[in-house]
């Protein structure tokens, strides 16, 4: 596995626990949008529809950063379903919890299995990710 597509995988899983809040803050980003006061009195006539409620579901539901986030949250789910728990609990430690000091030697004395063991693990994992993410 290429080392970028490694470290992008890994930022994916990092951000993993914080999609939601991401999903959500970007669509209220959308749904109260900041106006710039606008001291162009008169002007013209906007071509856009006037019906914001209808301009507003639709950018929500085109926004590509949330069709994103989204699949990359899916496909997340979807590995994470497929594998045992223990190597759900190796990803949850390495990479879900925020400013978490374990490494995989640490990780293997806590969950005695051996370091080469919870590498190979989470290399599947990565791979899965990979592959369903089309890279």
């Amino acid at each position: 596995m290429d080392r970028a597509v490694y470290g992008h995988i890994e930022k994916l899983l990092r951000d993993y626990p914080k999609t939601d809040k991401l999903i959500k803050d970007k669509q209220e980003s959308i749904m109260y949008p900041f106006y710039e006061r606008d001291d162009n009195v008169g002007g013209g006539k906007r071509n856009t529809p006037s019906n914001r409620t209808e301009t507003m579901i639709i950018t929500i539901a085109d926004d590509k950063y949330i069709q994103n986030l989204k699949a990359v949250k899916s496909i997340i789910d979807d590995c994470l379903a497929r594998c045992d728990n223990d190597t759900v609990r190796i990803i949850n430690e390495l990479y879900f919890k925020s400013h978490s000091p374990e490494t995989i030697t640490s990780l293997s004395i806590k969950l005695h299995t051996s370091r080469t063991s919870i590498s190979r693990k989470r290399t599947a994992v990565f791979e899965a990710i990979q592959l369903q993410l089309g890279w």
